[in-house]
């Protein structure tokens, strides 16, 4: 299954693309009906099936306010109430639409860091989040959203994104483990020997005390950093642990032991000051904090290349120090908080003022970030590994291998990196140790940051 399917006019299919690519690029994977029907395969059903268990976008545009299949579409999503219109041509939605404002694509510049996009990839994460599924990728056997175009409508479904061109085709891609230790047995008390005590031994000088190493220096900018002591945990999803509050996905599994070297973490996640040190160094581009303000606030819009290929190394020349970004092992690791038998680091359901998430309970849900140690650290001293930024990690996106392993640095290659711990968008679910996400590298999202580690 994909992400979205997008419905369509054939007028507005060349204007669709930079739309279709936005989308795309947004991590949703996409699904192009003349790639993937096969011969004697049933369009309209599959059509029906997509508009049945998605949500909707119409698109409205002078073709498809003309279109049956899209006021059909359109009919559908008003229905079942996940309509999200917006237009890219100057005219009136047709009858039956004009009380749903519509979002104005008419002068969009194609791009994902648009005011009008944003707004749009924001709704679109609502309604994931507040139906049956909230973000992308979603379970094989639960469909997601239609974006139903009115010059097209998507279809978020299971894990891919389809794409249906009116009059055409529709397509369906398809903590450590404390072991119990025996008691030891009370020793026998025996009565001492008596024994002579030897003569003194000559005194000799202690040796000298070699002078205290000075602990490096510490930089204004640079993170804080916790020692996180090595140890083995369950990697992934274990249905009696993690399938809590809408469940895991076929991603995080299977479960398996993982052995992790002891490392460090950063306290919190890079903030806009941190980052701010090295754009002013001009090491590091401009990072929008979209007017919800800087400071101790995390860094939000850096890509993977990013924080890579700048960020750290800035970092590490002017400190002489090695930072990286943690493995996806390390990183779950640390955010179950040394616990090993609960879905987020303080239990089995997220409860209220833990986070910053959609429906956890805080000020800033669902509207923004929050400055960092705004909530409780977990067991370790960590803050924010639920919630607020979606965090990079180093590993490319893969399957899990079933057997033991001892710190796993992932699949070797990819087209998408990791990313843990949920955002402020994001429903409680994403917020779950093990849930997984990813970009390609070389994206920047308003709701995506990191935090470094070290060691190793």
């Amino acid at each position: 299954m994909h992400d979205i399917f997008l419905s369509y006019s054939t007028k507005d299919r060349d204007r669709l693309k930079p739309l279709f690519q936005a989308l795309a690029q947004q991590g949703w994977s996409v699904f192009w009906d003349h790639q993937s029907i096969h011969t004697g395969e049933n369009w309209h059903r599959r059509i029906e099936e997509a508009i049945n268990n998605s949500r909707c976008v119409v698109v409205w545009s002078k073709h498809s306010i003309q279109s049956e299949w899209v006021l059909e579409e359109a009919s559908r999503g008003k229905s079942r109430n996940v309509l999200l219109p917006i237009r890219i041509d100057a005219i009136e939605p047709p009858f039956g639409f004009g009380m749903r404002q519509a979002g104005d694509f008419t002068g969009w510049n194609g791009k994902g860091d648009h005011p009008a996009f944003i707004e749009l990839a924001a709704q679109i994460y609502g309604l994931l989040g507040r139906g049956s599924q909230p973000l992308p990728p979603l379970p094989k056997s639960r469909m997601g959203v239609v974006l139903a175009a009115g010059m097209a409508a998507v279809a978020v479904a299971g894990t891919g994104m389809y794409w249906h061109q009116n009059g055409g085709f529709i397509g369906e891609d398809a903590a450590a483990i404390t072991q119990p230790v025996a008691p030891v047995a009370e020793p026998k008390v025996m009565p001492a020997p008596v024994v002579t005590p030897p003569a003194p031994a000559p005194a000799v000088a202690p040796p000298a005390t070699p002078p205290k190493q000075p602990e490096p220096k510490t930089l204004p900018f640079e993170p804080e950093m916790l020692t996180i002591t090595a140890g083995e945990f369950t990697m992934g999803c274990d249905g009696k642990r993690d399938d809590v509050e809408g469940g895991c996905w076929d991603d995080e599994k299977p479960a398996h032991k993982v052995k992790i070297s002891g490392f460090k973490l950063a306290k919190t996640e890079v903030t806009f000051d941190q980052w701010d040190a090295c754009e002013k160094a001009k090491a590091c581009p401009h990072a929008e904090d979209l007017g919800w303000g800087r400071g101790n606030r995390p860094v939000i819009n850096v890509s993977w290349d990013d924080v890579t290929q700048k960020y750290l190394q800035w970092l590490n020349k002017e400190t002489g120090k090695t930072y990286r970004l943690p493995t996806e092992a390390e990183w779950e690791y640390a955010a179950r908080g040394g616990r090993n038998d609960t879905a987020y680091s303080w239990g089995n359901a997220v409860g209220k003022g833990n986070a910053n998430c959609d429906g956890c309970g805080s000020q800033w849900d669902d509207k923004k970030t929050a400055p960092v140690k705004s909530f409780s650290p977990n067991g370790y001293g960590l803050y924010d590994m639920h919630g607020n930024v979606w965090e990079w990690v180093s590993d490319w996106k893969g399957d899990y291998a079933a057997k033991p392993q001892q710190d796993p640095e992932g699949s070797s290659s990819g087209t998408s990196r990791v990313l843990r711990g949920g955002s402020w968008s994001n429903e409680q679910w994403n917020m779950r140790s093990a849930r997984r996400y990813s970009y390609p590298p070389d994206e920047s999202i308003y709701y995506v940051g990191f935090r470094p580690a070290q060691g190793q």
